[in-house]
């Protein structure tokens, strides 16, 4: 309704965690709501907010559906922003090697310095996820 009334759908929020509509779609885990939002326009690599991207919140939620549908929309797993610096950096610190693999197939950076840990083999080593360390290493990390 607010779409149809003239309302920006990539309007950025001057304070709060999420840095627009989708991004906080994608943290809230809907993902009807993420393609009904990149159905009406919403830019996938918009950066801004907590998460950075919305491919970072989605990765941060865990959702397969998620982050398939918005790597499939075009969303660029290289941007960098947000809490985690990077989507990769972002799968590092959580769900074991998925997310890590998946990014890393899509030809994502693997030695990208940027965030609150540095690198993505630098965050997977602080959060303890071994499978993701290993993988990185595979990958010249």
């Amino acid at each position: 309704l607010l779409l149809d009334k003239g309302a920006r759908i990539n309007t950025v929020p001057p304070q709060g965690t999420y840095g627009n509509p989708l991004q906080a779609a994608a943290k809230e885990a809907h993902v009807n709501m993420v393609r009904f939002l990149l159905d009406r326009g919403a830019d996938v690599n918009a950066v801004g907010g907590k998460y950075g991207t919305a491919l970072q919140a989605a990765i941060s939620v865990g959702s397969d559906a998620l982050v398939k549908t918005l790597l499939d929309a075009g969303a660029e797993a290289s941007i960098e922003g947000g809490c985690y610096g990077s989507a990769l950096q972002a799968a590092a610190t959580m769900h074991g090697k998925q997310y890590v693999q998946l990014l890393l197939d899509r030809d994502v950076p693997v030695n990208t310095n940027v965030g609150k840990y540095g690198n993505a083999l630098a965050a997977a080593a602080k959060c303890a996820n071994k499978e993701a360390v290993e993988i990185l290493l595979a990958h010249g990390a």
